[in-house]
């Protein structure tokens, strides 16, 4: 078969003219040319005869483009219809004035491809309605097929558009006005409505409002399915510089190939969409080339290198160009594990029992040599002369044979006897012993490590099991550490000796572990290392002093020492020391040496000390933040070399992870320190112990039990800009203030989200890549969130109390505690994998 099909004709009369049957049968008669010759056929021959590939229904265009889905383009696509109007028409009569056929025939021909009945006349108006159709559900853009990505992504919460969260349609609620918004702004409608915008007035739920070219775009969600059927049928159609084409298989109505020939993505014949090339979100999933053999994007820039390469295809030199490291425990370093991405010189990396030196590097990438052999030699041999004791949970000495820590429990309510825990086989803490022996306990107690063993044979740290830190209730990198209760700590926990002797020409005492927080309230005293007992030489570490974050000096006499550094709170080595001068505060690599008063030290200082304040006269503060595996104290101020060899024997011994590859700093209040929670649980912690943060960064907790946005932005936000600015890899930030504000300040969820505005406001300029902000609790405050920060560059807005959330009632007492404020740690933990998948996209994103 071939022309087109038409109504029945008579004479020569117009077929425009003619009315429209009510129904029609397949035994019904069609006009149409066949064969070359005008003639009389019937429906059901047609059907069977089939059409042509390039024939789309105009019912069904039409259907596609005037139902629920896509009504509103049908103005948007007229344009296209009409220009290519009349091109058929010529087309048309070309054909007429060189036919053989009568003018009935002619006439029939001519309003058959008037009215899109399919012939071959008329295919250039089919593709022009079918790219004008494309042009339109893509919001009238140049390329369609990458607003359509970008604007699923939007709809789906994940940028690269900027998704501004809900928006009522019958309310207009946040107010949206015609002509006015920002570039790229999109909004999801939560309510169906009328209200008007820019000729935009029937909203259905999951419709989007999308601001574009300055108006607000209208995109239907369940446009996409309507849009498919649409042109299943299409062998090819082109919409401004991508070509749609059929699959060649059953899985997809359609793929897109822009004018480089290169596989951007897929259309379901369902309406639902598949990105290939760059990867793309959907829901959270992250769609890339490796899930798909042979797919991939290469991306060439002006100078013709490889800026990007998602396919198979490998050239000598060339690799794809990341911004920040990804995957960094589970891998060796690389060439572009760079500058770029903040490693420097001298920087270390460890992988499967191997550690890695930087030794070259520049941005067009990086050396990375294997250590030389005895860098977890034992501590006789590290340290020689110089170590005083070490109490560690591995063997440390060589040929130590005795118990590492003794342990009591509480059974039938009492306190057991002592209990030595010893090595395993390989100088390991004897968990089997230990789990044995927690399995006896009292439920709902903690077992104390009552002593723990020097293995030099120097001093041993001892406490009463009333005031002793805990074992058997966290890790640190999946080892077992003994723990200390932090900020709200009702008992003050510590292990010391009151006999060892540190000399008064210097000594050093180094930590390794976690620390759960670098801030504390005003005289909260959050401490963690001290050097003597009683009011004379006597000092000791102390968290925020001001609430400014930096690790500062408590003194036996009283005064107090400002620190200039804030504490790294994921795994690493810390400590304090005295080189006959000035103390020193030890954070990872680096030394903050601070000037004590004249008189301060006088003699040697006896005793040491790991938890809170309790040696002295006028001590305060019960809290400590300490989470460790080891502490060893020397003669001597530890030199800078002696330093760096002993943090990557730990990265070794204690599996410390020296190549993170960005830096978190988190932002709060009691919530985000672990205000009355044991053991140093918060949900920054559990982010990075319990493997919820894919890519392990560097952790600061700068978070302060009862702070408000004005305590945060009057004690601390300098500082944090201040790290923020000499941080050398890439920095984010997460924010979680305000509900302090409305009991200490007032209930006004305007005036604290403009407070948290300037905040994160402030964290950006400083060169935070982006900042994660966590929203208040339901009611006023969440629509207040949503409107400012779905409005903001650089922020992502977390919901933790969004109904579809097990968070959702605070007064559930299994996660939250009877204050119907704080979280348990279970809590704490379904925030950190709340959190830690924003993060997670997010740096998947950006690479």
């Amino acid at each position: 078969m071939s022309g087109s099909t038409t109504t029945g004709a008579s004479g020569g009369q117009s077929l425009s003219a003619l009315g429209v049957a009510s129904a029609v049968l397949p035994t019904d008669k069609v006009t149409g040319v066949f064969g070359g010759a005008v003639q009389n056929g019937t429906v059901a021959d047609l059907v069977a005869a089939g059409l042509p590939d390039t024939v789309v229904h105009t019912e069904d265009l039409n259907t596609a483009l005037n139902n629920t889905s896509l009504g509103q383009y049908t103005a948007q696509a007229q344009a296209g219809a009409e220009q290519s109007q009349t091109s058929a028409s010529q087309a048309a009569t070309s054909k007429t004035a060189a036919g053989v056929y009568s003018q009935n025939a002619a006439q029939s021909a001519s309003d058959a491809a008037a009215i899109l009945e399919g012939t071959q006349q008329a295919q250039s108006q089919i593709e022009a309605v079918s790219a004008a159709a494309q042009n339109s559900v893509s919001g009238v853009t140049a390329d369609a097929n990458a607003a359509r990505v970008l604007l699923t992504a939007a709809i789906e919460g994940n940028a690269p558009l900027t998704y501004r969260g809900y928006w009522n349609a019958t309310t207009n609620s946040p107010a949206l006005t015609s002509g006015v918004g920002t570039e790229g702004d999109v909004y999801r409608v939560s309510v169906a409505g009328t209200t008007n915008l820019d000729g935009n007035a029937a909203w259905s739920v999951e419709d989007a409002a999308w601001f574009h070219n300055g108006a607000w775009q209208f995109f239907a969600r369940a446009g996409w399915a309507a849009f498919a059927k649409s042109i299943t049928a299409a062998e090819s159609v082109t919409a401004g510089n991508s070509r749609f084409t059929t699959a060649g298989g059953g899985n997809f109505a359609q793929v897109w190939i822009d004018a480089a020939a290169r596989l951007l993505a897929a259309l379901s014949s369902d309406g639902s969409l598949i990105s290939y090339g760059a990867s793309a979100r959907l829901a959270d999933r992250l769609l890339s080339t490796t899930q798909i053999s042979g797919g991939g994007e290469l991306v060439i820039g002006g100078d013709y290198s490889i800026l990007g390469n998602t396919t198979p295809a490998r050239w000598p030199g060339v690799q794809t160009r990341p911004d920040v490291a990804l995957a960094v425990q589970s891998r060796p370093p690389g060439r572009f594990d760079d500058v770029v991405c903040g490693y420097a010189v001298g920087d270390t990396w460890r992988h499967n029992g191997t550690l890695y030196i930087c030794t070259k590097n520049s941005a067009r990438g990086a050396v990375w040599s294997r250590s030389v052999a005895g860098i977890d030699a034992p501590y006789d041999a590290l340290f020689g002369s110089a170590l005083l004791d070490v109490w560690s949970l591995k063997r440390a000495v060589s040929g130590y044979t005795g118990a590492l820590i003794d342990v009591q429990i509480v059974q039938d309510g009492a306190w057991s006897a002592a209990v030595s825990i010893g090595q395993n086989g390989s100088g390991g803490l004897d968990t089997l012993a230990l789990n044995a022996l927690l399995a006896k306990r009292d439920s709902g107690t903690r077992a104390a490590v009552v002593r723990w063993h020097g293995q030099n044979g120097k001093a041993d740290l001892t406490a009463s099991p009333d005031t002793a830190p805990h074992i058997g209730e966290t890790t640190v990198n999946g080892a077992p550490a003994v723990s200390w209760d932090t900020t709200g700590s009702g008992v003050a926990m510590s292990l010391s000796s009151t006999t060892i002797s540190l000399p008064q020409a210097g000594w050093s005492v180094l930590t390794v572990g976690r620390y759960t927080g670098t801030n504390t309230s005003l005289g909260e005293n959050v401490a963690m290392v001290t050097g003597g007992t009683g009011t004379a030489n006597r000092f000791s570490t102390v968290a925020g002093l001001t609430e400014d974050g930096r690790v500062g000096l408590y003194l036996g006499s009283g005064g107090w020492v400002a620190g200039t550094k804030p504490q790294e709170t994921s795994p690493s080595v810390g400590g304090l020391l005295w080189d006959g001068a000035s103390a020193g505060v030890v954070h990872g690599g680096d030394v903050d040496l601070l000037a004590v008063p004249a008189g301060t030290v006088t003699g040697a200082f006896t005793g040491l000390s790991l938890g809170c304040l309790t040696h002295g006269s006028g001590d305060t503060g019960t809290p400590s933040n300490l989470v460790l595996t080891e502490a060893v104290a020397l003669t001597g101020a530890v030199s800078a070399a002696t330093l760096a060899t002993y943090n990557a024997a730990m990265s070794m011994r204690h599996a410390l992870i020296p190549q993170a590859s960005y830096e978190l700093h988190t932002i709060g209040d009691s919530r985000t320190a672990g205000y009355i929670n044991p053991d140093g649980y918060s949900w920054p912690a559990i982010a990075i112990e319990e493997g919820y943060l894919a890519t392990p960064p560097r952790l600061f907790n700068w978070a302060v039990s009862g702070s408000t946005t004005q305590d945060f932005i009057g004690y601390t936000q300098a500082s944090v800009v201040a790290a923020i600015k000499a941080a050398t890899r890439p920095v984010l930030c997460t924010i979680w203030l305000g509900v302090n504000d409305y009991g200490k300040i007032a209930y006004d969820p305007a005036a604290v989200c403009g407070r948290v505005q300037a905040i994160a406001a402030a964290l950006l300029a400083a060169g935070a890549k982006h900042v994660f902000v966590l929203s208040e609790v339901e009611g006023p405050s969440q629509g207040v969130f949503t409107a400012v920060f779905g409005r903001m560059a650089g922020v992502t807005l977390i919901n933790p109390f969004s109904p579809d959330l097990s968070l959702y009632s605070t007064t559930d007492e299994t996660l939250w505690h009877p204050d119907h404020v704080h979280p348990l740690p279970d809590c704490d933990r379904a925030i950190a994998g709340i959190v830690s998948t924003a993060i997670n996209h997010y740096l998947e994103d950006a690479a």
